[in-house]
């Protein structure tokens, strides 16, 4: 637990530095294939274009004489000591800012939720979200891009479920409605927010299954709303939509493409999962509500682009820590998966 020594300040700091390391390391040393200021403009091709959230602090970087002054600043620091490939734009600055306050902000929910759990060491799920995130955005040998919205979606995402986990409803349905024109997968929080929800028993000890049913519909709503609006404003944009079959068939049959396919999920989605016993009954139900969003993410998405994963990086580091917390702390295993599943329903 936090006890404001100095070694805990220290801690702190040293966490501080990995998440400013980890948001360079993606956005300096990866590069992106989209024309960013064609999407400011929203010109540019789906679904890219389709992923809306951050068109209007790209939008306001291009008009800040201020903002544009200081990246071209920092760019001159960046390329002095070595030469990059791609140019230090406005749009990757602001992009990068954006970035560095969205990983801060997974790190302060880490931190807030590990103290409402009363986790220990602290600091555990702090790590797991670097661990996780550096993985996915950095360790990478193909497919080494770069998004505006990213890392945005991820917090906001991320963020939301942790918020339901622990009853926060109303910030976390604010959250949902803020992550919707960010990414089309902000639609995975529907399963995790019902599910979480039937979990609350009613004052008789029996489920209520008005409110879950109730949520699931509004969220569903809303998903189809938004995206439907967007689809509509850009209804004359080119549009690169489609299945990854081949493509992604074709790398699973290579073996060097393994390492980058496993690292999904930082490489502990597997340990979290075989460790689940270790984890309350709506905690465990986000691992089930991830497993029933991964065949829709593996039909659209490039597998070796692993951070198409990325929304997920905060639930599976609070659920790593939780189990990691309940090892140290010596607590008994909780019901199989057959009997919470005879619970719920």
């Amino acid at each position: 637990m936090w006890s404001g020594s100095r070694w805990d300040w220290l801690i702190a700091f040293m966490l501080a530095m990995a998440t400013i390391q980890c948001v360079r390391a993606d956005f300096l040393m990866n590069e992106t294939f989209i024309d960013w200021q064609r999407y400011a403009a929203g010109s540019e091709t789906m679904p890219y274009q389709g992923r809306v959230g951050m068109m209007p602090v790209l939008r306001a970087a291009e008009r800040s004489g201020w903002f544009r002054r200081g990246a071209a600043r920092f760019g001159v620091t960046i390329t002095t000591a070595s030469l990059h490939q791609e140019p230090v734009t406005v749009e990757k600055v602001a992009s990068m800012l954006a970035g560095l306050v969205s990983l801060a902000a997974m790190m302060g929910v880490a931190f807030w939720w590990s103290r409402r759990r009363g986790l220990r060491p602290w600091w555990l799920a702090d790590v797991l979200v670097l661990a996780i995130a550096a993985v996915t955005l950095v360790l990478r040998a193909t497919q080494n891009f770069w998004y505006a919205y990213d890392l945005p979606h991820a917090a906001l995402f991320g963020c939301a479920v942790l918020l339901g986990m622990e009853d926060c409803w109303w910030a976390a349905f604010a959250l949902f409605g803020l992550d919707l024109p960010m990414r089309e997968t902000s639609i995975f929080l529907v399963p995790v927010f019902t599910g979480l929800l039937a979990f609350q028993p009613s004052a008789e000890g029996r489920r209520r299954w008005l409110l879950p049913l109730l949520t699931f519909a509004a969220m569903l709503a809303a998903w189809f709303a938004v995206r439907r609006l967007i689809g509509q404003a850009f209804a004359h944009n080119a549009n690169e939509t489609l299945l990854h079959t081949r493509e992604n068939l074709h790398q699973l049959v290579l073996p060097h493409h393994w390492p980058q396919l496993f690292s999904a999920g930082g490489y502990l989605a597997i340990f979290i999962w075989l460790a689940r016993r270790r984890l309350q009954a709506k905690d465990r139900w986000v691992l089930y509500a991830a497993l029933l969003c991964v065949p829709v993410t593996m039909l659209y998405g490039v597998w070796t682009e692993t951070r198409v994963w990325l929304e997920w990086t905060l639930p599976l580091a609070a659920l790593g820590a939780a189990e990691i917390s309940a090892v140290i702390a010596g607590t008994t295993l909780y019901p199989p998966d057959r009997q919470l599943l005879a619970d719920w329903l």
